[in-house]
């Protein structure tokens, strides 16, 4: 084989940026609550925070997001009914952002029986702009919610 030739100048270096890691909050109420028209649900305890792209207060109805991106919002939890509601009855749970209902992000469950519970929950990839809030509503009155949990999960840049 033949003499090595010169060197080549180096290349250009690619742009830099933040670190690609998921910011994650998770944010759960194990105790019952009982709902009103139209009004959300409330998470007593933040058992995960992650990052700043996000933020919950402890017993509060609010998840804020703080920056642009595309999150996956997943919901669970168990609803039951009151005593005195007459059946057939339906729960709807409906994920709010900034008081407008987020498209696909909703379950339901028809109450056939008196005295019956139900797990509800769905799971959903959506672009936000920073600055609003979270919130997940319930249609009517008269129902309750246990063991609910939520978890955020900010996958990236949207925007």
């Amino acid at each position: 084989s033949g003499a090595t030739g010169p060197r080549g100048a180096t290349g250009a270096t690619g742009p830099t940026g933040r670190c690609m890691t998921s910011d994650v909050l998770v944010t759960i109420n194990d105790g019952m609550q009982t709902t009103s028209t139209n009004t959300a649900l409330t998470f007593s305890v933040n058992t995960l925070v992650f990052g700043e792209s996000m933020s919950h207060t402890e017993n509060s109805q609010n998840i804020k997001i703080n920056e642009d991106g595309i999150y996956h919002i997943a919901f669970h939890g168990v609803a039951g009914m009151k005593k005195g509601i007459s059946v057939p009855s339906t729960i709807r749970v409906q994920l709010y952002y900034d008081n407008k209902a987020v498209r696909g992000a909703v379950t339901s469950h028809n109450f056939n029986c008196a005295g019956e519970t139900e797990s509800l929950g769905f799971d959903i990839a959506v672009g936000l702009e920073g600055g609003g809030n979270l919130r997940f509503v319930i249609n009517d009155d008269g129902y309750t919610f246990t063991d609910i949990i939520v978890t955020v999960i900010r996958l990236g840049n949207i925007f």
